[in-house]
């Protein structure tokens, strides 16, 4: 057997052999698949041709190759259709003659298809309702490419049957075009009763509420033409009424599918072209298929419930560009990029514009009365202007503020107080909630960087938290302009690309102009210091303008011309000072002089970090081993209140935490130590207090020169503690908290406990 296999393996290779060797001619390259009619052809048969015609025949062939192609193929279709037109362009006028008006009619209108094509591919799938670029569709039952252009529901089901709604808008009618795919064609016999074969029920909304609908059928017993009845905000169509509108129906050779459509007057359907442009209109439908024993009724999202039709918006809605390569640079400077987005403008003169009914939704301003001072007049003619650009990529989105100031206040507590001083307040809403917010302050007190607080579902912004993304901020070459610039991840705001590409994702915001130097920001009224300037939908989120990918290529709007950063303009921001002042009864303690917490969390940004909220029910929270002594109560919201004879220790793991900085929110009466020495493990806690190892960082009674009693817990203090000055050669930081008078009450409280650290 093993004899047989060698010899048949042997006689294999001898053949491969052979092979090789004949494959191994001399004899030059033949060309593979020639183009018929071109130089490199092979072929002999029939008249000789001359060089014109041969040239002309070459095109020809690459002509009649596109073949035809529709919207879901036409990509394949590119090279061929370039080549084709190349070529073409390269003939003279004799070797043109060659080629007959109807074939190069099939070059221009390929052509032409696959910009339409390309076109309505390059918009994003956003619900838009496009107005007509320039003259109405004609309500001849064929496709228009614009329709590609604006929105389109579709729901289909297992049987093969697909429905598609595309539909257009202009000042006056809604273009309605129906593409139907069924296998069995059954048309409906009775308006009255829409699930008797084929139709579509249409329901129109306006602020979640119906107002209109349409029943629509290919044809009835009596009449091939389509029929339309319009029944209002009655959803079980009891007042349905026949109405003659302008339609048409077309059916496709195969008899498997057609196509109708129609014009409606928006003032039929109680809806104005307004109405759109805020955002207001939804839109569902039932698609009823019948085959002949039984009808399937199709629905679209939001038949059953209005608040969840789909809403529309004409392509003047705004309109965000998707940046499809490359992003814009983080740097202060407005990028070309920019120039694809459209601009939100805010200052007392645009804010005036506003119309009344988008007043009462949120626009406009409070602020400084024109009493008729020469102030008031100052600042009604144009103290503020700010300019607001935004795109968005896969994963962020990219906001840049340009604004002229006359009195530029940067300056403010913290941003939890977004009102007192300048900065911009952002609001992103999905299907009409909102889901996320941002406060954005110039600066804040020891830091020129700009300060992103984010908070969710809350227009008070109890919930925010500051946020370290990428920015920048560059005077503009004087010290009334500067440019601010962000890179906000699209998972922080809880929102993605695809929101954007269907339309769903709304956008307002408030800027805040301080228009006095010397206003006092603890005694704060708008008038007599500031403007707020609001955006349409500020105070109601279902105004709030919709974001969009836009669609098509734009016009380019032009951006600013600022002058060059000048670093002299801007206030120091070395990194030299501390964001904390030292205390003035102890060198070795640092203690901020009122309540500013949150600003460490700026100064402390390139660290990493770990947060502890003590509360009246706490659970604990800090890792194992951290807590040494733990006999605090609870009292009002704190969880780490030492009265009395009560006290708590940490200890810090500085192998762990290196180079840690730790930042305790404390209150009244508070007395805070500091060692390193291992003894504090081994000592009993009632004995603590006794170590002659402790260094004091603060005492809230010797600085204050009394324990308070009434009114106790309002004086809030953060301290921070830089391990590297305390513990330098040391493995293990402890600190302890206690009362300043173990004998009386009202002892030291801890509300927050903070760590930054390297890793």
């Amino acid at each position: 057997m093993k004899k047989l296999l060698a010899l048949l393996l042997a006689m294999l290779m001898l053949l491969s052999t052979v092979a090789m060797v004949a494959c191994q001619d001399n004899t030059p390259d033949a060309p593979v698949n020639p183009v018929p009619g071109e130089p490199g052809d092979t072929e002999d048969d029939g008249p000789q041709l001359s060089e014109d015609e041969e040239k002309a025949n070459a095109v020809i062939t690459r002509i009649e190759k596109i073949g035809e192609f529709g919207k879901s193929n036409y990509k394949t279709k590119k090279t061929l259709i370039k080549n084709a037109r190349e070529k073409y362009d390269e003939l003279t006028d004799a070797q043109k003659a060659y080629i007959s008006e109807e074939l190069y009619k099939k070059l221009t209108d390929a052509e032409a298809a696959f910009a339409a094509y390309q076109l309505a591919d390059e918009k994003a799938e956003a619900l838009t309702i496009n107005k007509l670029i320039s003259a109405s569709p004609t309500i001849d039952g064929k496709m228009n490419v614009e329709y590609y252009m604006g929105t389109s529901l579709t729901v289909f089901n297992e049987a093969g049957t697909k429905v598609v709604l595309h539909m257009l808008l202009d000042s006056q009618y809604l273009y309605i075009l129906e593409e139907r795919i069924d296998a069995s064609l059954n048309y409906a016999t009775d308006y009255n009763a829409p699930n008797t074969g084929d139709a579509a029920v249409i329901y129109f909304t306006k602020d979640a509420e119906q107002v209109a609908g349409l029943y629509w059928a290919r044809a009835t017993a009596k009449s091939e033409t389509p029929v339309i009845a319009l029944f209002g905000a009655q959803a079980d169509m009891a007042s349905a009424t026949v109405k003659e509108y302008e339609c048409m129906a077309v059916n496709a050779e195969d008899g498997k599918s057609y196509i109708m459509e129609t014009k409606i007057p928006l003032k039929d359907l109680d809806l104005t072209e307004k109405d759109f442009e805020k955002s207001l209109v939804g839109m569902t439908y039932c698609a009823y298929d019948a085959d002949g024993t039984n009808v399937t009724e199709m629905k679209y999202a939001g038949v059953d419930a209005w608040d969840d039709c789909e809403r529309f918006f004409t392509a003047d809605a705004f309109l965000f560009k998707i940046i499809a390569e490359g992003s814009p640079v983080i740097d202060g400077r407005l990028d070309d990029i920019y120039k694809q987005s459209q601009a939100i403008e805010l200052s007392q003169k645009v804010c005036n514009s506003f119309s009344e009914g988008e007043k009462e939704v949120g626009a406009g301003f409070v602020g400084i009365k024109d009493d008729g001072s020469s102030d008031a007049i100052l600042q009604l003619s144009g103290n503020m202007f700010a300019t607001y650009r935004l795109v968005v990529d896969d994963e962020y989105i990219y906001i840049a503020e340009h604004r002229y100031d006359l009195v530029p206040l940067y300056k403010n507590k913290t941003f939890r107080e977004p009102y007192k001083a300048d900065g911009s307040m952002f609001w992103f809403t999905l299907n009409g909630s909102i889901t996320a917010g941002i406060q954005w302050n110039r600066a804040t007190l020891d830091s020129t960087k700009p300060m992103f607080g984010l908070f969710y579902d809350d227009k008070k912004q109890t919930s925010s938290t500051l946020m370290n993304w990428e920015y920048s901020v560059k005077n503009c070459g004087n010290e009334f302009e500067y440019i601010m610039e962000c890179k906000i991840p699209l998972s922080d705001l809880k929102l993605t690309k695809e929101d954007f590409d269907k339309g769903n994702v709304g956008f307002t915001c408030i800027t805040c102009d301080i228009v006095k130097s010397n206003y006092d920001p603890d005694n704060f009224t708008w008038e007599d210091a500031g403007f707020q300037m609001q955006y349409v939908g500020v105070n109601n989120w279902k105004y709030a303008p919709s974001l969009l990918v836009n669609p098509f290529e734009r016009d380019l709007y032009e951006l600013p011309t600022v002058g060059e950063y000048d670093p002299s303009l801007d206030p120091d921001d070395s990194g030299n000072e501390k964001p904390f002042d030292k205390v003035p009864t102890d060198k070795n303690g640092f203690l901020t002089i009122e309540y500013s917490y949150m600003k460490y969390a700026t100064w402390f940004a390139h660290m990493k970090r770990e947060e502890y909220m003590f509360t009246k029910d706490p659970i604990d929270q800090l890792p194992e081993g951290m807590l040494v002594v733990d006999t605090p109560t609870a009292n009002g919201s704190v969880g780490k209140y030492c009265d009395k004879e009560r006290q708590f220790v940490i200890k810090i793991d500085l192998k762990k935490y290196k180079n840690a900085i730790i930042v305790m929110e404390l209150a009244q009466n508070y007395h805070l130590e500091l060692s390193t020495d291992p003894a504090v493990e081994t000592t009993k806690p009632e004995d603590l207090g006794t170590l002659t190892t402790w260094t004091v960082v603060q005492d809230y009674e010797k600085v204050h020169g009394q324990h308070i009693e009434v009114g106790a817990g309002g004086l809030h203090h953060a301290v921070a503690i830089e391990s590297s000055t305390w513990a330098k050669d040391a493995d293990y930081l402890y600190i302890r908290l206690s009362n300043s008078d173990p004998s009386k009450g009202h002892g030291g409280s801890c509300y927050n406990f903070t760590i930054y650290y390297e890793e």
